[in-house]
């Protein structure tokens, strides 16, 4: 993931409002993979803002 995407998917983090970005957090606990680290976060937010689900 490049450094442009990276920014992107903070951004468009950043634009979510809270109760969304406490609704995607709790999402990603459940079904995160503690050996991913910050590139699992950062390929959920990719899925979940990017991937169709959310368009902020």
């Amino acid at each position: 993931m490049t450094e442009t995407e990276k920014d992107e998917l903070l951004y468009k983090w950043r634009s979510c409002d809270r109760e969304t970005r406490i609704r995607l957090a709790s999402e990603y606990l459940t079904v995160m993979d503690p050996g991913d680290g910050q590139l699992g976060w950062l390929l959920f937010l990719q899925a979940s803002l990017i991937g169709g689900c959310l368009m902020v």
